[in-house]
Order: structure tokens, then C-alpha cells, then sequence
């Protein structure tokens, strides 16, 4: 039984190693884009223009097939309004409409339509949904805010991430053989990764841990292997494309076929695979049960440990054919 829930563990904590993988990059914020470069010009062009004063303030509104370029950051829109100010060189508000295209490199948004202030150096696409690809992957919501300055993205409104990047035996090689190979083939054709939340918000805080924070209503699958937790916290140690911990908080519940792992937090540590369930540990495989107020799953040593209030409860088996159990 342990063994069997020990498996149930990493591969579900293995999966969301692998989700934030794949949601992170060295050069880039986790699911964000770089800056407008503000010393270069920003160039715009359409097929209309019309220019409006009004007290001090010019408003250009550019019309039908309209691109907007600065630097490696490209915006494409139906509609676009300029705001300058008296005296600036560079707009002050960019509001673009209908069918909605920011891209750099390999990382692209859409949405219905976007709004960047420059002072604040802040992008705010809204839509039906907004979407965010980085390759395959893509995010979405109904909001997706973009801190150029902060380097973060935030994402309200049915938040959901889809990692299409398949496991490879190479990406497996850093898990080590603890998991055991039940785990390696479910990683291996599990199919993608989804992550459903309220909120997620992909940041480069101060100090040194980046992270990429889900929150409310998270639910994770791949395949037959479901998370689900109130809030959900991937840390990165400096510019590292693995996350150092994942972190679980709140009615937290593992799933997977007729097993099942509940805890109020859990926290792994992927150097040394180590996973620890605090607060009501329970621990379900059919009608076996094993609780502690804190459970560790070590995948080094292939152990369990529980400690606190434990107590294990193993159900009866129906007899073998001829009468052995």
C-alpha cells in the first residue's frame, strides 16, 4: 500500500514539475513578455488615420490592418487610438480593437481588445477569452494583465494553462528510477497538462525565487492523474528553467484510479524528491487507510514515514483460490 501511494505522490507532483517547465524560460518571466524598449520609436502604420486635438493632448486614430512596432514587441488590431501629450515625443496610451495580436519570438497573445500605458508600462488585453501561447502552450482567461515593468503577468476571469510539450525519456533522466517505471510510462503518455484556476500570476519578485502562483479552484490533470488544491505556488531559484519547490496549500487532494492522498499542505522538493503532507495526512488506497499529522514521502530511499496521531487501517483480503489469503 505505501509503495502503491508513494507512486501516487510523484507522479502527480512529477506532472507539476513538468507543467512548470514548460511555463518557464531563461530569458523571459514565466508566461510573460519582455519590455517595450522605450528608447526606441514606436512605429505605426495603417490604411486611415484621423487626428483629433483636444486641450493639449492629440489623439491619432489609426484604421484597418494596423501594426504597431517597437523593438522585438509587434501589436496588430482593426482599430487603434494614440494618446501624445503636449510636449512628448512617444504616446502615452496605446487602446487597440478587434482581433488583437501581440507577439514576441515564440510567445504571441490575443484578445478582443488591449490597452497599454506607457507611464505605467503596463499591458491589459481582455477577450472571450484573452489567450497567451509560449510554442504550443497556452494560457487564457479573461483578463490577462502583463507588468512590463515587474516583469509579471496576471491572469483573472477562469484562468487555464494547456502544456502541450510531451515527456521524453531525456526529460525523465533528472527523476531517477525511485518513481519506478509505472510512473515514467504514465508521464510518458499521459498526453498534456491542463491547470484550471480563478487567478494565476507568473512573476520575478526581489530576491531570488521566481514563481508562478495559482489560485482558487486549481485543479491539475494529466490522464488519469488529478491535483486539486485551494492555491498552488511553483518557485524557481534564480534564472532555472526547473522549479525548485512546488508548493500545495488548502484541502489539498491527489487522485489517481481507486487511490487517494488528502492534506491540508504539501510541499516538494525536487533535489532531493522528498514530498511531505501536513495537516490531517490521509491516505486512501481502496479500503486501506493510513493518516498522521504529517506524512513524508522520501523517493531515494522509497520510504513513508508517518508521524503524529498515526494510525493505519488495512482491510481484510477475499481468500485466494484455494483458500489462502
Amino acid at each position: 500500500m505505501k509503495r502503491a501511494l508513494a507512486l501516487l505522490v510523484a507522479g502527480s507532483l512529477s506532472v507539476l514539475g513538468a507543467a512548470s517547465i514548460a511555463a518557464v524560460g531563461p530569458d523571459l518571466p514565466p508566461f510573460g513578455l519582455g519590455d517595450f524598449d522605450r528608447a526606441e520609436p514606436i512605429e505605426i502604420t495603417a490604411d486611415q488615420l484621423e487626428a483629433r486635438d483636444d486641450d493639449g493632448r492629440r489623439t491619432l486614430a489609426f484604421r484597418r490592418h494596423v501594426q504597431v512596432r517597437q523593438g522585438p514587441l509587434s501589436l496588430s488590431s482593426s482599430t487603434l487610438s494614440a494618446v501624445y501629450v503636449e510636449g512628448e515625443q512617444q504616446p502615452r496610451r496605446l487602446e487597440a480593437r478587434g482581433d488583437v495580436q501581440i507577439q514576441e519570438g515564440a510567445r504571441r497573445a490575443a484578445c478582443d481588445a488591449a490597452v497599454y500605458e506607457r507611464a505605467g508600462r503596463r499591458i491589459v488585453c481582455r477577450g472571450d477569452p484573452a489567450q497567451l501561447w509560449d510554442g504550443d502552450d497556452r494560457l487564457s482567461g479573461r483578463e490577462i494583465h502583463f507588468d512590463l515593468a515587474r516583469r509579471s503577468v496576471r491572469v483573472v476571469g477562469g484562468t487555464r494553462v494547456e502544456i502541450h510539450r510531451d515527456l521524453d525519456e531525456a526529460g525523465l533522466e533528472d527523476l531517477g528510477d525511485a518513481e519506478g517505471e509505472e510512473v515514467r510510462e504514465r508521464l510518458l503518455e499521459g498526453g498534456p497538462v491542463t491547470i484550471a484556476s480563478e487567478t494565476l500570476e507568473a512573476s520575478d519578485p526581489e530576491g531570488d525565487l521566481r514563481r508562478i502562483h495559482f489560485e482558487g479552484g486549481v485543479e491539475l490533470r494529466q490522464g488519469d492523474i488529478a491535483l486539486r488544491t485551494a492555491d498552488l505556488v511553483a518557485l524557481y531559484p534564480g534564472e532555472a528553467t526547473r522549479p525548485e519547490r512546488l508548493i500545495a496549500r488548502g484541502d489539498v487532494v491527489l487522485i489517481e484510479a481507486q487511490r487517494e492522498a488528502r492534506c491540508d499542505r504539501a510541499e516538494y522538493t525536487l533535489e532531493v524528491r522528498l514530498v511531505v503532507c501536513e495537516g490531517g495526512a490521509v491516505l486512501r488506497d481502496a479500503g486501506d487507510r493510513l493518516e498522521g499529522d504529517r506524512i513524508a514521502f522520501d523517493f531515494e530511499t522509497r520510504q513513508v514515514d508517518a508521524t503524529g496521531s498515526t494510525r493505519l487501517t488495512v482491510q481484510p483480503r477475499a481468500p485466494r483460490e484455494g483458500g489462502r489469503p
